[in-house]
């Protein structure tokens, strides 16, 4: 996927602003305007919450896209729970594999033993 997005980190004021609480990218240039009304109560609150989770879009890609990368075949389009998802079951994957792989040795091991314990009281 291709990284078209204004660059972050983006950042957004602390006090929302009379007609919303706008969202900056990395140059200062806004990104995007949050529409609020600081008129009712709790929704300045509301406003910078969300504001603050549009902020942090760049790094939760960024995020997505570091662990995607770490299993090859993945691919990264689409809506972000979809790759989260593809994530998950990647890794669920890889440690099924695993688990099998460790059942694996752990039965040789066995045997082995077992096959030492045989030879040495023979000697």
């Amino acid at each position: 996927m291709t990284n078209n997005h204004t660059p972050g980190p983006w950042a957004f004021y602390t006090e929302p602003q009379p007609n919303g609480c706008p969202i900056v990218g990395a140059r200062g240039l806004m990104v995007a305007m949050l529409a609020h009304s600081v008129n009712e109560a709790g929704q300045k609150e509301t406003a910078l919450a969300n504001a603050e989770l549009i902020a942090s879009s760049p790094e939760m890609k960024e995020a997505l896209d570091f662990l995607a990368g770490l299993h090859p075949g993945l691919t990264i389009d689409g809506p972000p729970m979809e790759i989260a998802k593809r994530i998950f079951d990647a890794v669920l994957a890889e440690r099924s594999e695993l688990k099998e792989r460790i059942q694996n040795m752990e039965r040789n091991l066995a045997t082995m033993r077992s096959v030492l314990a045989k030879t040495t009281r023979t000697a």
